[in-house]
C-alpha cells in the first residue's frame, strides 16, 4: 500500500508545475504504478475530494474553526502564523512532525471519511479532534495537503481533463484514446470509477461497456448559440426539432430499479454512511434528482420525486428544467430558484409550486439512449411521461423551415419563456459535448449581444464612494480557454447589483478567495484586481455588444463587453461549462 505521504509529493510536483503538458507526464509516470485501489482514491484526492461530485461528501469545517483547533493545540503563536503564511495548509506543516515516515493511503482516506461521517451532537468537536489527531500523526507535507483537502482549498489546477489526458497517454502512449475515454465519463460522471477500468486488464473494451447507471449522473449535453434563425437553416438542412427553452434549474431525474445495484466497484461506496447507500453498497433510494452540476437536489422537490415515483417504467434517467409553474402561468427564474433549499422546503413548496418539464432521454428500464436519435428519443419520451404528474412531457415539433421556426420561437415566447431549443433530429446524446447539433435561440436574437453569457468570476475591487461600506464595488469575470484548460479576463462588472446582493456576493467570493493569481487563470494587467478568487463562481451578465481591443489579444483575444450587467450571481454551472473564448469571439458584431 503506498504512504499518503508518497500521493502529497506528487502533489507538490504537481502544484509547481504550470504546464498542461508536463502535468499529463507526472500523471503518467506516477499512476503506472498504483493499484486499481490506489488510482482510484488518487483521482478523488486530486480533486480534494473523496468521491464524484454527485456524492454528498463535504467535511463542513471553516478555516476559522481548523485555526481554533491549531491553537489549542499548539499555541497562541499559530495566529502569528496564519497571518505571516496567509495560507493555514503551511501553517499545518509548520507545525507537524518532520519525520518522512508517512501515514498509509488506505489509513488516511478511511480518517477523512470518518470525520465526513461524522452527525449529530458533538460531531463538530469531534470533527475537529480528528483533524488535530492526524495532523499530530502526519509528516510536513502530509499536513500541508491533509488541511487543504479538508478546507477544499487543495487546487493543484489537475482538473478531470487532465485525468482523462493522462489516462489516454497511460493507454495508448498519446491522446489517441481521450474521445472514448470523455464519452466514458460522461456517461458516469464519477472519474475514480473510469480510473479503475483504466488500471484493468482490457481498458479499451471495459471503457466502450461504460453505459449510464441510474443513481448515477450522466454529464448535461450542452447547446451552442448563433446569431440568426437563417443560421439554423444553413446548419440543417432536413428536418429538426424544436422545444421551448425553460428559464429554471436543469435536472436529471433518475428513477432507479426496484432491482437493487451495487457500486461495490467503487471505493467510496463501503464508506459512506447515509440513507442512499447500505452496508453492502446497495442503492436503497428510488429516485434521484441532480443538477447540471451534479449536486444532489432530491430531498428540495419532494413533489417532483413522489410524481417520478408513478411514472410506469422500471427505472429512467430523464434530461429536464425544473420552473416554478401555477398551474396557468411560468414563474419567473428568481421565483424558482427560492426552492433550492434544504431547510423549510414544505413551506416553501405550497409557496412556490414548480413542475418538471422533460425534453430528453438518456437511460430506460436498463437500456443506454445516449445513441439514439433525437426523434426516437422523444419518441419513447412519450410512453414514459404521463399526465396529471408534476411531471411534464415539454413539447418537441419536427419541422423543416426557418418560417415555422420563427412561428414557434414566437410562440413560446408570448408564453413567457426564454426562447427555443434546436436539435438536429438525427443528433445522439452526447454527454458534456457542446456542438451545433443543439443550438439555442433567445428572445435576445435582435440585439447586439445575441445572448448573455456565462463568466467565471476571477476576483473582485474594493469599493470607493458609498460601495466603500461593502468592501467590494465591482467583480471581475473571466471566459473559459478550453485549448489551455484556463479562465482568462475579460471584463469588470459593477452594475445590475443592488446594494443588498453585495454583502451575499462577498461573503461568497471571500470563500474561494486566494493570495495569488491561481495558475490556471490569466489576467490582462489593466484588469488586475484587489482581491483574487479561484474560478469556481459562475455569473450570467448582459451587455450592449462584444468588442476586441487589438494590443490585448495575448488575454482572452483582447476581447471585452461594453456595458456589462450582472443578470444571475452564483448559477449552477461548472466553469468549464461557462461561455468560451471561441464562443464570445463568434458574438462580435463585426470581424475586421
Amino acid at each position: 500500500m503506498m504512504s499518503f505521504l508518497e500521493i502529497c509529493s506528487l502533489f507538490e510536483k504537481l502544484e509547481n508545475t504550470s504546464s498542461r503538458n508536463d502535468m499529463v507526464d507526472i500523471l503518467v509516470e506516477a499512476t503506472r504504478g498504483m493499484t486499481s485501489y490506489e488510482l482510484q482514491v488518487f483521482s478523488y484526492l486530486v480533486q480534494g475530494r473523496l468521491a464524484p461530485m454527485f456524492v454528498s461528501a463535504e467535511f463542513n469545517l471553516s478555516e476559522k474553526g481548523l485555526l481554533n483547533a491549531l491553537s489549542r493545540e499548539y499555541g497562541d503563536e499559530v495566529f502569528d502564523l496564519r497571518k505571516k503564511e496567509g495560507d493555514l495548509g503551511i501553517v499545518a506543516e509548520k507545525l507537524s512532525l518532520k519525520t518522512q515516515k508517512g501515514l498509509l493511503l488506505d489509513f488516511v482516506y478511511d480518517e477523512l471519511w470518518r470525520i465526513v461521517n461524522t452527525k449529530g451532537s458533538g460531531s463538530v468537536e469531534f470533527k475537529y479532534s480528528a483533524f488535530i489527531a492526524l495532523i499530530r500523526q502526519s509528516s510536513f507535507l502530509e499536513a500541508r495537503y491533509l488541511t487543504r483537502i479538508i478546507l477544499g482549498k487543495l487546487r493543484l489546477g489537475c482538473s478531470v481533463k487532465t485525468l482523462l489526458d493522462a489516462f489516454s497517454v497511460r493507454i495508448s502512449g498519446d491522446k489517441s484514446v481521450r474521445d472514448l475515454l470523455d464519452l466514458a465519463y460522461g456517461a458516469s460522471a464519477d472519474i475514480g470509477y473510469i480510473s479503475q477500468i483504466v488500471a484493468g486488464d482490457n481498458p479499451l473494451e471495459g471503457l466502450k461497456r461504460v453505459t449510464p447507471l441510474p443513481g448515477v449522473p450522466v454529464l448535461s449535453r450542452l447547446v451552442e448559440r448563433v446569431k440568426t434563425f437563417e443560421e439554423v437553416g444553413e446548419r440543417f438542412k432536413s428536418e429538426f426539432a424544436v422545444q421551448p427553452k425553460y428559464d429554471g434549474l436543469r435536472c436529471q431525474i433518475h428513477k432507479i430499479s426496484s432491482k437493487s445495484h451495487t457500486l461495490d466497484e467503487r471505493v467510496w461506496h463501503g464508506r459512506l454512511k447515509s440513507a442512499e447507500i447500505d452496508m453492502f453498497g446497495v442503492v436503497k433510494e428510488d429516485v434521484k434528482l441532480f443538477t447540471r452540476n451534479l449536486e444532489d437536489i432530491t430531498e428540495m422537490f419532494p413533489e417532483i420525486v413522489e410524481s417520478v415515483r408513478k411514472l410506469p417504467v422500471d427505472s429512467a434517467i430523464l434530461d429536464s428544467e425544473i420552473v416554478g409553474w401555477d398551474g396557468s402561468k411560468f414563474l419567473s427564474y428568481q421565483d424558482t430558484m427560492t426552492r433550492r433549499r434544504k431547510y423549510g422546503v414544505e413551506e416553501q413548496k405550497s409557496g412556490v409550486p414548480v413542475n418538471a418539464f422533460v425534453f430528453d432521454l438518456m437511460q430506460l428500464n436498463g437500456g443506454s439512449y445516449l445513441q439514439s436519435t433525437t426523434k426516437d428519443r422523444f419518441e419513447m419520451l412519450g410512453t414514459v411521461v404521463k399526465e396529471g404528474l408534476d411531471i411534464q412531457l415539454s413539447p418537441c415539433d419536427f419541422i423543416s423551415s426557418v418560417s415555422e421556426l420563427k412561428d414557434l420561437f414566437n410562440k413560446y415566447v408570448d408564453l413567457g419563456l426564454e426562447g427555443v431549443i434546436v436539435k438536429d433530429s438525427l443528433s445522439t446524446y452526447i454527454p458534456g459535448v457542446r456542438n451545433f447539433e443543439w443550438i439555442k435561440i433567445k428572445k435576445s436574437i435582435d440585439s447586439d449581444l445575441v445572448d448573455t453569457v456565462d463568466l467565471v468570476v476571477l476576483g473582485y475591487y474594493l469599493g470607493s464612494g458609498k460601495r466603500s461600506k461593502f468592501g467590494i464595488g465591482a467583480i471581475l469575470g473571466g471566459v473559459y480557454n478550453p485549448e489551455f484548460e484556463r479562465y482568462e479576463s475579460v471584463t469588470k462588472i459593477g452594475t445590475g447589483i443592488t446594494d443588498e446582493q453585495w454583502g451575499g456576493i462577498k461573503e461568497r467570493l471571500d470563500g474561494v478567495g486566494v493570495d495569488s493569481v491561481p495558475k490556471n487563470v490569466v489576467i490582462e494587467k489593466v484588469l488586475d484586481p484587489d482581491v483574487y478568487v479561484s474560478p469556481e463562481v459562475v455569473i450570467t451578465v448582459d451587455a450592449d455588444e462584444v468588442s476586441v481591443n487589438r494590443s490585448s489579444e495575448g488575454v482572452a483575444k483582447g476581447l471585452s463587453l461594453r456595458f456589462p450587467r450582472l443578470v444571475e450571481f452564483d448559477r449552477d454551472k461548472n466553469p468549464e461549462d461557462s461561455t468560451t473564448v471561441d464562443e464570445l469571439y463568434a458574438l462580435l458584431p463585426s470581424r475586421e
